[in-house]
């Protein structure tokens, strides 16, 4: 006779048990420059303050291979370019993002970049499907944090698949 769990050891209980409630937010208009900025802000370990020669260090073939280790993308956080921010990866695959790209053009758009959504009229410990709305009842001044795995992945930052491995935000403390 198969070994049968007890009910409350289900793996995968009715889907009726997950029902979630909808819930519209106001959008909120961040960017890919916001979460860079809230990384620094935040001591990220994918924040670095490097010299700039320590930066050109990095983009110097390796010793054994003469191939590159590191490549580097010179982006901006908006269109006036004035402080540019090193994007850099492990040569191991594709990069998707080009020298002069701007961060403020990546949006933070949905509702999955999102996590740990907050908001007096939420209860603790229910499950909710949130989307992003202009409705006059969406939710405003909704608490938050940012997913930062969803992040990753919808801007090729997590290295999967053919992608280059993502070594961080770098700024040059001149």
């Amino acid at each position: 006779m198969p070994f049968e769990l007890p009910s409350h050891f289900l793996i995968d209980p009715p889907a009726s048990s997950f029902t979630s409630k909808k819930v519209k937010l106001a959008p909120l208009n961040y960017t890919l420059a916001d979460f860079v900025k809230y990384l620094d802000k935040h001591d990220s370990v994918l924040i670095k303050y490097i010299s700039k020669n320590d930066l050109q260090e990095l983009i110097q073939p390796s010793e054994y291979t003469q191939l590159p280790v590191y490549s580097i993308r010179e982006v901006f956080f908006d269109s006036q370019k004035e402080n540019p921010v090193y994007m850099v990866f492990v040569a191991n695959g594709q990069i998707l993002y080009s020298n002069g790209d701007i961060l403020t053009d990546y949006k933070l758009d949905e509702a999955k970049f999102y996590d740990y959504i907050n908001h007096p009229t939420l209860t603790p410990n229910e499950a909710y499907h949130f989307t992003f709305s202009n409705d006059v009842d969406a939710l405003k001044e909704w608490a938050w944090d940012y997913n930062y795995d969803a992040i990753c992945e919808a801007f090729y930052l997590d290295g999967s698949g053919d992608l280059a491995s993502f070594a961080g935000f770098f700024f040059l403390n001149d």
